[in-house]
């Protein structure tokens, strides 16, 4: 009923308990088949339910994946049970260890939630052409990498939980348009490449709202954006400044040889003081990336 959306939004909560409840009574396994597995895997992925999932998905007990991997599976097996033991097979004890030992599809609930639910990629128009991006920081996991290599380019949505703080690498495909949804909902600070966007718009980020459910909702286009997520106060992000500390050494360089001496007087000036500021930038150390890139880029020009 979950799965299939018939469930009434006002019941859904408490469906979604006695679901949960029922996997844990089980001793966290899995007690359905191909087809209640994969409906299992949807509803609680979409419920955000994902420390329940990983639990079933890994547990060392009879009817789970887990299971299946410490018995010496390297493919998905057709039963719960171990191979050639006796069990609920269409085929007698002896013969069961001929039961088919690569069911492939028995892995499409799980394979979809790691994609959809850990990493956080989901496909909301054909094609991509729309993506939303949501992290399974409930899972309790301290960071999950993943990728899709859509028609329109990768999708990739990679993080990390450094210190409680979300720390998430997100890039949209060419040509698609992504929501983001970052799952803190006692955030106080949220920023882009070390921009402040916490309940506002940014550089090519628009502030949607907060959900119900506690997350911070933002609409992005095409491209790379690292966001960082934190309940615990103001979070500085040290930028990279490998290439303004390069430009200012070449700068140094270039004002201490004899030829600087030769250049007019308001050209020396106007050198001067870029070089000053970007000095300036590289020792602040809450200088955000946008303010550093635009040192660097006043400085060279001044070169």
């Amino acid at each position: 009923a979950l799965d299939f959306e018939i469930v009434p939004p006002e019941n859904k909560e408490a469906v979604v308990q006695t679901l949960v409840n029922a996997v844990t009574n089980a001793n966290t396994t899995i007690k359905t088949g191909v087809l209640g597995t994969k409906s299992i895997y949807s509803a609680l992925g979409e419920a955000n339910q994902h420390k329940t999932l990983l639990d079933m998905t890994i547990t060392p007990e009879k009817c789970s994946f887990g299971y299946m991997i410490d018995n010496g599976a390297t493919t998905l097996w057709e039963y719960w049970d171990k191979a050639g033991e006796t069990f609920n097979s269409n085929l007698t004890p002896g013969n069961a260890v001929w039961d088919s030992q690569n069911h492939a599809m028995m892995g499409g609930g799980p394979a979809t939630w790691m994609f959809k639910g850990l990493g956080g990629i989901t496909e909301t128009e054909a094609g991509y052409e729309e993506i939303t991006y949501r992290p399974g920081i409930e899972s309790e996991l301290e960071y999950v990498d993943s990728s899709i290599d859509t028609i329109r380019g990768l999708a990739e949505s990679n993080w990390d939980i450094v210190d409680g703080d979300l720390i998430w690498d997100v890039t949209v495909p060419a040509n698609s348009t992504a929501t983001i949804k970052i799952p803190m909902k006692d955030a106080k600070t949220i920023t882009e490449s070390g921009n402040d966007i916490f309940q506002k718009d940014g550089n090519g980020i628009t502030y949607v709202g907060q959900e119900e459910n506690g997350d911070y909702v933002y609409t992005v286009g095409s491209g790379s954006y690292h966001f960082v997520a934190s309940e615990q106060g103001s979070v500085v992000e040290e930028s990279d400044k490998d290439i303004l500390n390069k430009v200012i050494t070449y700068a140094e360089e270039q004002k201490a040889s004899d030829d600087f001496n030769n250049v007019i007087k308001d050209v020396q000036e106007t050198f001067n003081a870029a070089l000053d500021a970007a000095k300036e930038v590289a020792a602040d150390p809450a200088a955000n990336q946008e303010t550093v890139d635009a040192a660097w880029k006043a400085l060279m020009t001044e070169i």
